[in-house]
């Protein structure tokens, strides 16, 4: 899972986390329908590209994925773009 980015949904949002702000994103694989639980945070620079926080139920696209001992952590988190529905479609389509 670690090279590829992913498609998930923003569940929960932790405002004071040990290590600060973090999201919880839920991704289903959709082959599978297994689910995974992602974390990413809020604080880290780098992390979240976008201004504020996600709201709940946000889609967003998750990479540079490293499995800890608790779980998948994003290294990196933006917005699910229309673009990114239309590369979607694009590849499904082929």
């Amino acid at each position: 899972m670690s090279d590829e980015s992913v498609t998930a949904v923003v569940e929960k949002i932790v405002a004071s986390g040990k290590h600060g702000a973090y999201a919880v994103a839920r991704y289903e694989d959709k082959a599978t329908g297994k689910v995974t639980k992602i974390t990413f945070s809020l604080k880290k620079k780098g992390v979240w590209k976008e201004r504020g926080r996600p709201e709940l139920g946000s889609m967003v696209v998750l990479s540079e994925l490293v499995r800890k001992p608790n779980g998948w952590k994003a290294e990196k988190a933006r917005y699910f773009t229309l673009r990114d529905e239309q590369q979607q479609k694009g590849a499904v389509s082929r």
